[in-house]
């Protein structure tokens, strides 16, 4: 069973009312409430990170350069002195905790720390960026999903403890393999029924094959939907809990991927989709991005993403 040792916490002082409280908005609080319970039951070391990033160089900002540094001490102080509660009430139930303030991007340090302390999962809340905001800066949520080499769990309020059914979106490679194995060791905590489940898509070129092969769409299909079937099963068989509370599902993604993950969350009342994902860099990766990234601002539910084997961190 994977067992989580090394757990970062992103949290995200900017959201919190009136600034500079620990009145934190609903995802930054289901994030830490997270956080406790997953480090409770694994026996897992905390740590509570944020990152401080103050203005600099922005003619309409009011901060001049000579008061740039004082701010910058300012807020750290205010940021040391609230993750300091947070710590002390982790160390209250038992778990080894630790607070970090960084200066800077926050994902950008939160991979740093990801890769220098070797954590092994990463816990944040997500803001709902749309439109222009979100396709020109993203958000740190979805960075972290197309950087960071370790599992980001991004939760969101209600959805993250309060787990009765778990998804695994399987595109059936190796990576999906992972995301069952996790997706499968959470659910043994909780516990939690799991439903792998893989959306049958349909290439353009697959009308040319079919006909070159004398096979029939419906028989393409039917025989697409048995190999898929197989490598899941293939998949739920190597799981070293118990499959009892493991279910395959083969459902239609003609009409795309991520219409068909969407609909099958609201269907079945889905508490947290867990997922592969790649890292596309450059421009393909802003205006493409992966699955996961896209469905992000949609799901209703928690989004666990997993990284493959391979996965080369760009920074």
């Amino acid at each position: 069973m994977v067992q989580f040792r090394n757990i970062l916490v992103g949290v995200d002082l900017s959201q919190s009312y009136p600034p500079g409280s620990n009145n934190f908005s609903p995802p930054v609080q289901e994030a830490i409430r997270t956080a406790l319970w997953l480090a409770d039951k694994n026996k897992a070391a905390l740590t509570f990170v944020t990152s401080i990033e103050v203005p600099e160089g922005v003619p309409s900002s009011p901060v001049t350069a000579e008061q740039t540094p004082s701010i910058a001490v300012s807020l750290a102080d205010t940021a040391r002195n609230l993750l300091s509660h947070l710590v002390q009430d982790a160390n209250a139930k038992g778990i080894s905790a630790k607070a970090e303030v960084a200066n800077g991007k926050g994902w950008v340090e939160i991979i740093r720390r990801v890769r220098n302390d070797e954590h092994d999962l990463v816990i944040v809340g997500t803001r709902n960026s749309r439109g222009v905001e979100r396709f020109l800066l993203g958000s740190t949520a979805q960075k972290l999903l197309r950087n960071c080499p370790c599992p980001v769990w991004v939760v969101r309020p209600d959805h993250a403890t309060n787990v009765s059914r778990i998804m695994v979106a399987s595109d059936l490679q190796p990576v999906s393999a992972k995301a069952l194995e996790l997706a499968a060791a959470i659910a043994a905590l909780v516990p939690a029924e799991v439903r792998v489940v893989h959306a049958t898509h349909h290439p353009l070129n697959r009308i040319w094959a079919t006909h070159m092969d004398g096979i029939s769409t419906e028989a393409y299909d039917e025989r697409a939907q048995t190999e898929a079937r197989a490598v899941l099963a293939q998949q739920v068989a190597g799981l070293a809990t118990t499959q009892e509370r493991v279910e395959i599902d083969i459902v239609d993604g003609a009409q795309g991927v991520e219409l068909a993950i969407l609909g099958y969350i609201e269907q079945h009342r889905i508490d947290m989709l867990v997922m592969g994902t790649v890292a596309r860099g450059g421009l393909p990766g802003i205006l493409i991005g992966n699955t996961a990234e896209r469905l992000l601002h949609s799901v209703p539910c928690s989004l666990l993403a997993v990284k493959p084997d391979d996965f080369i961190c760009p920074l």
